[in-house]
């Protein structure tokens, strides 16, 4: 015979435990989205050197880094900051106030003054070009210098061409390059090239053109690293200096037997 046992135990009654909170990702991240704001700290260069300090030739590709940091940032103010971040301090001043407006208009007003200010590209065209007129003349055994030109002129083609594709088509800034004037003075250091351009373009209206000049300069300093030419001019440079030691010699000897007098022999 079984006995139920007809104790029950006294209720006890629990602390009252109410649930965390739910912390919403909108509220911890502005933007609910942490890969732009590490984008944006990423892109905030760590050397003052590295800021955009106003100068039209390095604008274009100050702007085209810019357009790509925040090509996925859905926040204008974000896009603003880090507009601000890359450009120096007396950059910085003529934007301040973009900060203080409403954050869409701010970040417009803040493009639209850095294209007015240091982006007209007929200002980015002539400090391009300028720096290509440049310079003395330079030696056709200076393989250095001649490539330095070639890839100056490379670059500015580049340069013209971009800025003709971000005008729309309004403008042809490569054919505002290409004149008598700006090609002469180039070619004008490079004398010894001067005959040879003129036999490989005949057509005048060909040789005023700066995508021929480039071409032209590329194929001829296309030697420019080669090992073997570098150090067949080095050894050239070597023996001209030796043989201008050693005339140097003879005549400083000959001239000290002329003046030795009877006594000498």
């Amino acid at each position: 015979m079984q006995v139920q046992s007809t104790y029950q135990p006294p209720s006890v009654a629990l602390p009252n435990m109410n649930p965390l909170p739910v912390i919403q990702s909108q509220q911890a991240v502005p933007s609910g989205n942490w890969v732009q704001y590490l984008q944006a700290l990423v892109s905030k260069p760590a050397d003052a050197k590295n800021l955009f300090d106003g100068s039209p030739r390095d604008f274009l590709a100050f702007m085209s880094r810019h357009e790509v940091t925040v090509a996925t940032m859905d926040n204008p103010m974000l896009k603003l900051q880090t507009l601000t971040d890359n450009v120096s301090k007396r950059v910085g001043q003529d934007l301040a106030h973009c900060q203080m407006m409403d954050p869409v208009a701010g970040y417009e007003r803040a493009t639209q003054l850095l294209w007015q200010m240091y982006g007209n590209p007929s200002q980015v065209r002539e400090t391009i070009i300028g720096d290509l007129k440049k310079g003395g003349t330079i030696m056709k055994s200076d393989k250095a210098g001649l490539l330095q030109l070639s890839m100056g002129v490379s670059a500015a083609h580049e340069v013209l061409k971009s800025l003709t594709i971000r005008s729309g088509g309004r403008y042809d800034y490569e054919h505002a390059a290409s004149s008598i004037d700006i090609i002469s003075d180039i070619l004008s250091r490079t004398p010894f090239f001067i005959d040879e351009y003129s036999n490989w373009f005949t057509i005048p209206e060909e040789r005023c053109m700066f995508g021929n000049l480039r071409f032209f300069l590329e194929l001829k300093t296309s030697d420019a690293l080669d090992p073997l030419v570098l150090e067949a001019l080095r050894k050239a440079k070597e023996r001209t200096n030796s043989k201008r030691g050693r005339g140097n010699d003879g005549g400083q000897f000959g001239a000290s037997r002329g003046r030795c007098g009877p006594s000498c022999s």
